[in-house]
């Protein structure tokens, strides 16, 4: 694992800034700037993936509604809230707990041996840390079948700290129970919360973590700042769109110290 920050686009709401800015590599710094890139033939992250054979999959629980944007991406397969297959109870607003999700994701898209498939590019906005925070899921022994480990199912009282822990907590989940397969996740902070959360004067800055197994893919990262460990060391290496050139250069093997 290693670790950097980098500036959001973005502070307290209006994820899908800093979200367009990371795939297209722009400061998407306003509604404007994001309707306009909505209308351009700019290449994504998701495009670029597409070109060197990746399957490209948006998985999306937090959308709820016709999301028309969403053809700008061009995702090969797009499940929001009502395509990703979930048949549990409903917890809370955002109904599908990230632990599930990403266990589906898993099932049904990463399941088959690497041989025998495309590789899969999938960008995956969780929701458990997102407002209302609460209520929070229990952690499943088998996000897919296994009974929850905690009987009282969900907690009344959970924040936005609580969120944060119970998503740590499923990923490690996760990761244990992935060890050994040719994975990279990359997982970025889009925006902090709330002024009321995150303090005032709370800086933009956002902690973006990779995890991997292939060394040299980690000695790329490190080459352009990242630093070992789940703590980011510094201040922000960047903005959030100067992150989309890192991604290309460590991926394509051209990595360049920052």
């Amino acid at each position: 694992m290693l670790s950097a920050r980098v500036r959001a686009a973005t502070f307290g709401g209006a994820s899908w800034l800093s979200h367009a800015s990371l795939l297209s590599g722009l400061a998407i710094t306003d509604p404007a700037r994001h309707n306009l890139l909505m209308t351009s033939q700019r290449p994504t992250l998701v495009s670029h993936f597409a070109r060197h054979g990746y399957r490209t999959v948006g998985w999306m629980p937090g959308i709820k509604r016709p999301w028309p944007e969403g053809a700008f991406y061009g995702f090969e397969r797009f499940a929001d809230d009502a395509h990703l297959g979930y048949r549990g109870p409903d917890i809370g607003y955002w109904r599908i707990p990230d632990q599930v999700a990403m266990a589906l994701l898993h099932e049904q898209e990463l399941s088959a041996p690497p041989a025998t498939r495309r590789p899969v590019f999938a960008v995956f906005p969780t929701v458990s840390t997102h407002a209302p925070f609460q209520p929070l899921p229990a952690l499943l022994d088998d996000p897919l079948r296994g009974p929850p480990t905690d009987p009282a199912g969900v907690s009344a009282g959970a924040g936005y700290p609580e969120g944060l822990r119970y998503q740590f907590r499923w990923l490690a989940r996760h990761l244990e129970r992935t060890a050994g397969q040719r994975l990279v996740l990359i997982v970025v902070g889009d925006h902090q919360p709330p002024g009321g959360v995150a303090g005032r004067d709370a800086p933009w800055d956002v902690p973006v973590h990779l995890i991997t197994s292939d060394a040299t893919l980690a000695r790329r990262f490190q080459a352009l700042g990242f630093t070992p460990g789940l703590q980011p060391q510094g201040p922000a290496l960047g903005a959030m769109h100067d992150l989309t050139r890192w991604l290309l250069l460590a991926f394509d093997g051209r990595a360049e110290p920052h």
